[in-house]
């Protein structure tokens, strides 16, 4: 029987978004562990605890931000460790619209897959393309996704140099490079916020803009660079695609 678990990382969450979005897949896990790289509070701590039975969830608080690669490959090899067999990774703001994801999981050929993945909706505004009921894709963004914990061991893990931004573009390309396939299902939707959605005026006509904090401009521009120079023959083919 496939054992699977999860992961979601926290940096300064809204407690009760992050409630609803484990809500929309707990159930679909064996175990779930939250990575904390932010401070919580004791009151914070006791709301999950009351929510959650320890067998199911368990907390992980760094009090500082140890970066998405470095807690992904703690919990990867943390549960890999416990004879699971695949892990889901989620982001703080994402979730689920339904079980359909998992479904599709049991039954699909897993047979040289490193990934499971949904398609993404980008804060709420589905532009996605559906061409058939699965897809191979060359990246994906972390959020979302089954990995192969076997694979992982194999590819070595995450990119820890990245800390935050491109840590996904890495893992994915280096897993195709070695052989293995990302496999998208494409009439299954995870509905993710990228960024601050604000909307600015230009020539008298508004426009919606997703931002982020200076920090993070940095780790995307230089991160960006790192990926192009590692997968020059990759590079493009990305499609821009952001964490």
């Amino acid at each position: 029987m496939i054992k699977v678990a999860g992961v979601v990382i926290a940096y300064f969450p809204d407690f009760s978004k992050l409630i609803f979005n484990i809500d929309t897949y707990i159930d679909n896990l064996e175990q779930l562990f939250i990575v904390f790289n932010s401070p919580v509070s004791p009151d914070e701590v006791s709301l999950l605890q009351s929510k959650y039975t320890k067998s199911k969830v368990q907390l992980i608080i760094n009090q500082k931000n140890t970066g998405i690669a470095s807690a992904l490959n703690h919990v990867a090899l943390k549960v890999a460790n416990l004879g699971f067999d695949w892990l889901l990774t989620m982001d703080q703001d994402s979730y689920f619209q339904n079980d359909a994801f998992f479904k599709l999981f049991e039954v699909a050929n897993k047979q040289k897959v490193a990934i499971f993945s949904p398609n993404a909706v980008i804060a709420l505004q589905d532009n996605s393309k559906e061409i058939g009921e699965t897809e191979e894709i060359l990246c994906t963004i972390t959020s979302g996704n089954l990995i192969n914990l076997e694979i992982w061991k194999l590819i070595s893990g995450f990119e820890e140099k990245l800390f935050i931004d491109e840590v996904d573009n890495d893992y994915c390309l280096k897993a195709v490079s070695n052989g293995f396939k990302i496999i998208r299902f494409n009439n299954v939707h995870l509905v993710h916020k990228l960024g601050e959605i604000k909307e600015v005026s230009f020539l008298f006509k508004k426009y919606t803009i997703i931002t982020h904090p200076p920090i993070r401009a940095y780790y995307i521009f230089r991160n960006n660079l790192f990926i192009f120079h590692k997968y020059k023959k990759h590079s493009r083919n990305l499609s821009g695609q952001e964490k």
